[in-house]
């Protein structure tokens, strides 16, 4: 139950706040020159504060572009699957390596690119990291645009903010 007020609060409050602004007006203007002064005290503390914080956002972009470069542009490729192994990301490499655009990968069942024989191999794979947790290894056959060949996978449980994959290395 929300304490609403009664007209007795609300009078009452309203002749509180009516002898504030009577209080207001018998204001000496020495008073009025400190409120001033503390007033663009603040205005300059929050300029300080924003300069500072538009600093720290440079700084956060300068680094996340250096690391987005680091992943996009690594020699290995790397995946990051959900717990049924569909692809959550891959850098360029990894779809390079598939011989795909990183579009046409992502939000694909990353069995699609494993050799039939080895899909049980790579499910238990990826439900051991996801269960186990830990790095986890394991070489399984993947069928290329025009020949077939063999990865070896090195598999690790990441979970980040609202979500949780397994990120893969070939």
């Amino acid at each position: 139950m929300k304490n609403r007020p009664t007209k007795s609060s609300d009078k009452r409050s309203q002749e509180k706040l009516q002898g504030k602004n009577k209080t207001s007006k018998r204001s000496t203007p020495d008073k009025m020159a400190r409120l001033l002064q503390e007033l663009q005290a603040h205005h300059i503390e929050l300029e300080m504060q924003n300069e500072a914080l538009l600093e720290a956002q440079a700084m956060l972009e300068e680094s996340r572009n250096r690391y987005s470069d680091l992943y996009d542009f690594a020699p290995l490729g790397y995946f990051t699957f959900d717990c049924n192994g569909f692809i959550l990301g891959v850098n360029l490499t990894g779809a390079d390596q598939l011989g795909m655009e990183r579009q046409q990968i992502v939000e694909k069942p990353f069995t699609l690119y494993v050799a039939q024989e080895d899909q049980p191999h790579f499910r238990d794979h990826l439900a051991a990291v996801f269960h186990g947790g830990g790095r986890r290894h394991c070489e399984i056959k993947m069928n290329g645009r025009n020949t077939s060949y063999y990865v070896q996978l090195e598999s690790l449980l990441v979970e980040e903010e609202g979500a949780t994959g397994a990120a893969g290395r070939r």
